[in-house]
This record gives structure tokens, C-alpha cells and sequence, in this order.
């Protein structure tokens, strides 16, 4: 029994002589399981034996991304190419990388294990290669809207972007963040993220879409505000996208609108009012009274005064009544109503009601 332990141990050796791995050919940039099958290998024997090709890739914190054993391969007499392309076993990880190696081929920028073995029967091991390899890939990362220069509409826009890879497994040391900030007078847009504290970080990204929040800082009107994707690995900016800039602008002061021309019963579409509604009887007649209610949302009656516009050739007296073109107004503003929806109601003194919608902006 001591013999043939001393046996197997002594062939061992001469196995592990006959076979070593001159190189290999994986690259970050064709990280498939053939390539990771892919070697250059010299057999010192005279004849050619059956071997089988292992293969493991991992993370440097030993996450697997991708194992893999090849089918019996012939290998000749000395220097020979091999390349795997029917495997008996093929196991990915769970994590991002392993997808990004599964869908695209690609290995994403990071550090890793790499590992190859020539086996004899499947099991021994004759020859093994391992080193650490480092993937600098860079994928493209494109902003798409606001686009550069755009103006928005809102202090809390909808930033777009997109990417070729895989969503990272997010953390504050890697995947992907959104950099917002303002620029200050005679800065570019690259400096004003580069310089400037910024209003808005959000990191962890997992999806191409952000809305700017309503607890960040206000976005202020009259400013431009600089916009980044950044990729994060082991706490450092690796990547970058493109800076673009965006405007907020000072909105215009708003008109409200001379005048809304009423029709007895009701009036389908919806104004908009800031400070006052304006309103008119197109008709011959319209009686020397006038009398209105309106209500909210709630249909809760709140009264509000009437006036005859000023902006008329005069201001009749009470009681009187003017002929054809008759201009009125409903002073919002100094109400104070709360934007919304609301309902107006509008009697003439033969009882007749117009109703309209409207909306304070």
C-alpha cells in the first residue's frame, strides 16, 4: 500500500512536468467564457493527451463572476493553441459584473482574479496560471435632457441620461451619482462642478431618470445650474460624462386676459386668472343688475365685489345699466384666494346664469 502511494506520487510529479501553460489570452475587453478557455500550452511528451480546461474569475474581494470547465481537448506534442468553445460547466455570479460579462462580453473597470488551469482526467491539476488583472473599460455616459444650454420650465426638472453598461451593485463608493451646481459668474460649466459646492448630489444611482427634489435647494431664477454623471470605484471618480448647463429663467409677469366673452348657461373651457377675471356681455340687454356667486372646489360659496372696469369709458352709477359691450371684473387678488380650481356663477336681473370655470395661478 506504501508502494503504490509512492507510485501515484512519483507519476503525479511527471505529470505536472509534461504540461505548463505558456499564456493565456483573457482581456477585460473580450470577457467571455471561451476567451477565459483560450491558452497557449506546450506538452514536453512525445504524445498527445486528453486534457480539459478550468477557468475562474473573481472579484478581488472573492465574488465569483464567472467559472467555467471546457470539454476533453487534445493537446499535442509541443507549443499548441487552445480554445474552448463547448464547455461541460458554465456558472456565472449574481452580481452586476457577472451580467456584464454574460451580455455584453465586457469586463467593467475594476480589479480581479483570474485563474486557468490544464487538467489531466478532469481533476489534476498539471499546469495553473493565476494573476491579478485590472480593467480600466470605460463605457460611454450621455446626458440627454435638459439638453445643453436648454431653459426649463420648472425649479424641478427631470434629468436624463444613459449609459452602456450595467447598473453597478450601487453604494457610496461605487456605481453611479448625478452632480448639480450652480455657476457662478465668468465659471464654464466644467469649473462650476469641479469648484463649486454642490445644491444636489444623488448617488447610488439604479436608474436613468432623476427629478430634481423639492427638499434640495431651490434651483433660484435668473441662474444656471452645471449637471454631471460621475462612476465611482473604491470611492473615486473614475469616469465622467460630459458637463451641460441649464437655465432657470425669471418668468414673465403674466396678463390676465381683456376679456372673457360669456354665454348664458354654461361656459365649457377653463381661464386662467392671476389677479382679476375679466369679463363681457356681448348682448343688447343686459339690466341694470348684476349679481354673481363663487365657489371652490369644494362648492363652499365664497363672495367676492364687483366692479365696472375702470379701463371703460365711465363708471356707471349703481342701478344703471350699460348697452352692448359691457366689461365687468372680479378682483382676486386682493382676496388672496389659494391657486385652484373654482366655479363662477353670474345672474343679470332676469335671473339668467352665466357659469364659467377658472383656474388662479
Amino acid at each position: 500500500m506504501k508502494i503504490l502511494t509512492f507510485l501515484g506520487l512519483l507519476i503525479g510529479v511527471s505529470l505536472n512536468a509534461q504540461v505548463s501553460i505558456v499564456s493565456h489570452q483573457f482581456t477585460e475587453w473580450t470577457a467571455s467564457p471561451s476567451s477565459m478557455l483560450s491558452v497557449t500550452a506546450m506538452n514536453s511528451e512525445q504524445n498527445a493527451i486528453d486534457v480539459k480546461l478550468h477557468a475562474t474569475l473573481s472579484t478581488t474581494s472573492g465574488e465569483l463572476v464567472c467559472e467555467v470547465f471546457s470539454t476533453t481537448l487534445k493537446l499535442n506534442s509541443g507549443v499548441q493553441s487552445l480554445r474552448a468553445t463547448s464547455f461541460e460547466k458554465l456558472t456565472y455570479g449574481r452580481s452586476t459584473v457577472s451580467s456584464s460579462v454574460k451580455d455584453q462580453g465586457i469586463l467593467p473597470f475594476g480589479d480581479y482574479s483570474f485563474c486557468i488551469e490544464v487538467l489531466a482526467g478532469g481533476v489534476e491539476v498539471l499546469d495553473q496560471q493565476c494573476e491579478q488583472l485590472s480593467s480600466d473599460y470605460t463605457e460611454f455616459l450621455n446626458l440627454i435632457s435638459p439638453s445643453n444650454g436648454d431653459s426649463v420650465v420648472t425649479q424641478n426638472p427631470l434629468l436624463i441620461w444613459t449609459h452602456s453598461g450595467n447598473f453597478m451593485d450601487a453604494n457610496e463608493k461605487a456605481g453611479y451619482r448625478l452632480i448639480v451646481a450652480e455657476i457662478k459668474d465668468g465659471q464654464t460649466a466644467e469649473s462650476a462642478v469641479l469648484l463649486n459646492n454642490p445644491v444636489w448630489i444623488e448617488c447610488c444611482l439604479r436608474a436613468h431618470q432623476s427629478l430634481y427634489p423639492v427638499a434640495a435647494p431651490k434651483l433660484m431664477q435668473g441662474s444656471s445650474y452645471a449637471w454631471q454623471i460621475q462612476r465611482l470605484y473604491n470611492g473615486q471618480v473614475v469616469q465622467t460624462s460630459e458637463t451641460w448647463m441649464f437655465y432657470v429663467p425669471i418668468p414673465l409677469k403674466h396678463q390676465d386676459l381683456k376679456y372673457v366673452n360669456l354665454k348664458k348657461g354654461v361656459n365649457s373651457d377653463v381661464f386662467p386668472v392671476f389677479e382679476r377675471l375679466y369679463f363681457r356681455f356681448d348682448e343688447p340687454y343686459n339690466g341694470a343688475n348684476l349679481t354673481y356667486k363663487i365657489f371652490n372646489s369644494n362648492r363652499e360659496e365664497i363672495v367676492i365685489p364687483v366692479t365696472v372696469d375702470s379701463e371703460s369709458n365711465s363708471i356707471p352709477e349703481a342701478g344703471t345699466k350699460k348697452i352692448g359691450f359691457n366689461t365687468y371684473e372680479l378682483d382676486i387678488l386682493q382676496y388672496q384666494l389659494e391657486p385652484g380650481y373654482y366655479t363662477v356663477e353670474i345672474f343679470n336681473d332676469k335671473a339668467e346664469k352665466y357659469e364659467l370655470k377658472i383656474k388662479i395661478e
